[in-house]
């Protein structure tokens, strides 16, 4: 009964939401306002706008790497030593962007590595690298997973899934889950010897639910050194900082958000803690230039749709804030481009270029579509 209840209630909020599209439309660029009124019910697969905009996009993206042939190297993730520490066996870093441990970590008896599943992305509306895109750590890389996060300075994980869906683990429980209980790991470090150890020590600070949908975790971090001497071991903190964890728990594996207004809050509150963290004196300067961390399962679908989302939702709130008239259609401040380019299409290839499957299915290529309209509406209205 209850998930009778629940489904209409958000097959209600969907229909609000495509309603509040269809209405607005005019308010859209061209090539946006023309795309949604393509989207007929949710049987995408027979849907042949999106599914030639889906063969576009993997069109571009053969051809950047048919004329770029070494930009799709895999060759250190798919390396024997390094194969297993990828969740999926179809999902490695391209060797040109992937993300590089500073210091290796112990794979075998005898042998280190660098490598971590995860890829530096670049904004391509600013030119400068933005996030981090990565798989949901599988149990041996948990370690592998915080000592990324230590040494990029990351303040900011957005997770874009349940740890189990369906019966499926999708991602381990790689953060503390009792409050102010202590979370050790091994910290890699060219310090360590037989007589001192580097660790980070992990403690959940505080765990709120600002949405019925997004859990937000503050963990707090210390890198600490243990250093034994014939009489004595001693405990030293060298730095401690907070790291903020937003889970969202709404999108249903093989689906799309129960509801387009969720997934924007999550965008919303993320881009609030950056302007939060940005302002503060509590962070360093290499903290609030440090990428952002975004991962799903195989860090490829939902990350591709958030940081799609995410990187959109800035380009077009600077357009509309810089025309002032807060409407694509002003005749006085006509713009070709902006109302004949699909970004969609243009941003989702400039992701593919730099991590395999970025919005990896039709649904979530329909879903940007969606997102987008709803927000660039919600944001005029309300102007």
């Amino acid at each position: 009964m209850f998930k009778m209840n629940f489904n209409k209630a958000m097959k209600e909020i969907r229909g609000k939401e495509e309603k509040i599209i269809e209405t607005y439309n005019n308010l859209l660029p061209e090539w946006l306002g023309n795309a949604v009124k393509k989207i007929n019910g949710t049987n995408y697969n027979s849907n042949h706008f999106f599914i030639e905009n889906y063969q576009k996009i993997a069109s571009k993206e053969f051809e950047f790497f048919d004329q770029n042939p070494s930009y799709k190297s895999v060759n250190i993730a798919s390396s024997p030593l390094n194969e297993a520490r990828n969740r999926y066996m179809n999902v490695y870093p391209y060797d040109y962007n992937r993300v590089k441990l500073l210091n290796k970590s112990k794979v075998t008896a005898s042998e280190s590595s660098d490598f971590i599943n995860a890829s530096i992305i670049q904004n391509p509306y600013t030119k400068t690298n933005s996030y981090i895109a990565t798989q949901g750590p599988i149990k041996e890389t948990c370690t592998d997973f915080w000592q990324m996060i230590w040494e990029q300075n990351v303040y900011l994980i957005v997770m874009v899934a349940r740890e189990m869906e369906n019966n499926i683990i999708k991602c381990a429980i790689y953060w503390p889950t009792e409050k102010n209980t202590i979370y050790e790991l091994n910290l890699p470090n060219e310090q360590n010897n037989d007589n001192t150890q580097r660790k980070l020590e992990l403690v959940l600070k505080d765990i709120t639910q600002p949405t019925d949908n997004i859990i937000k975790r503050t963990i707090q971090i210390t890198e600490t050194e243990i250093v034994k001497t014939n009489n004595s071991v001693e405990h030293r903190n060298i730095r401690t900082r907070e790291v903020i964890h937003l889970q969202f728990i709404a999108w249903p594996d093989h689906d799309e958000p129960n509801s387009i207004s969720s997934f924007i809050d999550l965008i919303k509150l993320s881009k609030s803690i950056k302007s939060n963290v940005k302002n503060s004196d509590q962070y360093t300067d290499l903290e609030k230039q440090s990428l952002t961390v975004v991962h799903c399962s195989a860090g490829v679908g939902r990350t591709g749709t958030f940081m799609t989302l995410d990187m959109l939702f800035d380009f077009y709130y600077d357009i509309l804030q810089l025309k002032g008239s807060f409407t694509f259609k002003d005749s006085l401040d006509a713009n070709i481009k902006i109302n004949s380019t699909d970004e969609i299409q243009e941003c989702i290839i400039h992701l593919r270029k730099q991590r395999v499957m970025m919005v990896q299915s039709l649904q979530q290529l329909v879903f940007c579509y969606k997102a987008l309209a709803y927000e660039l509406i919600q944001f005029q209205l309300n102007k």
